[in-house]
């Protein structure tokens, strides 16, 4: 992948700041210093750097707080990519120093850029239709956990008053608080605080239901969202995930995507083990 490119930069990334290293072809340091969150000192850097020729710029987080220098060197013309976590790992057990520091993390991005292309992933171009997706999945996903939270603290709060309760909440719930003659300490204050959360439950599933809403109405004017669809099993919610992950313009065949996913066969052959195939 970086044959073609005069200069891959490895960006360690941080809330206010960043650290870039730049190498050549050969592993030369072209730039090792760090970088602000500005726009313009971004654009100048890479710009800079096109000046030896084609740019790679290479993240460890595609998203979040790093969607600045992300857009920066596109708007430029340069190529972007990422180097998954787990990649990123691996490659700087291969180096002797444990310390950890913003330089050493992006000079470990850059030279895995420059020595090992086959780690990188890289970032779609992603319309405005997926960019919205995406932050819409990740609120759903948050909504979901906070209304789960919810009910386990009615579950909780039932509980503690009422063993039974949970239980018997459809059918038998006045008959089974007549049954219990005891009194348990605190139920009148479990009694101010189950309706609170009720109606937070109620809140967060109006505000789940919302984006739903928007979501579908999203996926109408998506030409991919009629093919997935189209697809037995397949609802908005699953077509809104598949669609947040991207493009699928990474993977060259459906092997790449199988071995991307895990699912793919793997050859075990080492020693006296038995040969054969497992997936991934």
């Amino acid at each position: 992948m970086n044959a073609r490119f005069a200069a891959v930069i490895g960006l360690g990334v941080g809330k206010t700041g960043h650290r870039a290293c730049a190498l050549d072809p050969d592993g030369n340091r072209l730039f090792d210093k760090p970088l602000p969150q500005d726009e313009a000192q971004l654009r100048d850097l890479f710009t800079h750097l096109q000046e030896h020729g084609d740019v790679l710029m290479v993240a460890d987080q595609p998203n979040t707080i790093e969607a600045l220098p992300i857009a920066v060197p596109r708007d430029v013309g340069c190529a972007v990519a990422y180097l998954p976590g787990l990649a990123m790992r691996k490659a700087a057990d291969l180096y002797p120093d444990r310390s950890r520091t913003d330089a050493r993390d992006a000079f470990i991005i850059a030279n895995s850029a420059r020595t090992m292309p086959h780690t990188l992933r890289t970032i779609d171009r992603d319309s405005d239709v997926l960019s919205a997706l995406k932050v819409l999945a990740g609120f759903d996903e948050d909504l979901a956990h906070e209304t789960t939270r919810a009910l386990n603290r009615i579950r909780s709060l039932l509980t503690q008053i009422h063993p039974a309760d949970p239980e018997v909440l459809v059918d038998r719930l006045f008959t089974a608080l007549s049954e219990q003659t005891v009194v348990v300490p605190a139920t009148a204050a479990v009694e101010l605080v189950i309706p609170r959360v009720a109606g937070q439950v109620k809140e967060l599933k109006e505000q789940r239901a919302t984006v739903a809403r928007e979501v579908e109405a999203m996926l109408e004017d998506f030409s991919l969202a009629g093919v997935l669809m189209s697809m037995p099993g397949i609802g908005i919610k699953t077509a809104q995930i598949l669609l947040a992950f991207g493009d699928g313009s990474a993977f060259e065949t459906a092997g790449h995507l199988a071995a991307y996913a895990g699912v793919a066969p793997v050859t075990r052959r080492s020693g006296t083990s038995i040969r054969s195939e497992f997936p991934a």
